[in-house]
């Protein structure tokens, strides 16, 4: 795999390609789940890597019809108003704490 080195705080286009593949992806599927999970939408959804009205009108008409699973962080008060239910989880132990590097296939 070849890795291109982004200039901080500029979004890699090929990320941005890949977020909106999955939520096309998510529009033609999501008829035939009962469970849908959209993991790290609202980072994706912070980022702007996603459209927020596009996303929030596909939930909005899934919403009564599919038990729906968001997670990530900086969920903005749309998505909260639109919830059943809002966690937010806190880490209480994590190799980060500890200095050690983020690990390829758990943590990205």
């Amino acid at each position: 795999m070849v890795r291109v080195k982004h200039l901080k705080g500029q979004v890699p286009k090929e990320l941005i390609n890949i977020c909106n593949a999955g939520f096309e992806t998510l529009k033609l599927s999501y008829i035939t789940h009962d469970l849908i999970v959209v993991d790290e939408l609202f980072c994706a959804l912070y980022f702007d890597l996603l459209d927020k009205n596009e996303v929030l009108d596909l939930l909005k008409k899934i919403k009564d019809e599919k038990d729906v699973i968001l997670t990530g962080r900086k969920a903005s008060k749309e998505f909260i108003d639109l919830a059943d239910i809002v966690t937010e989880m806190n880490p209480v132990k994590h190799h980060y704490s500890e200095g050690k590097p983020a690990k390829e296939g758990i943590d990205f």
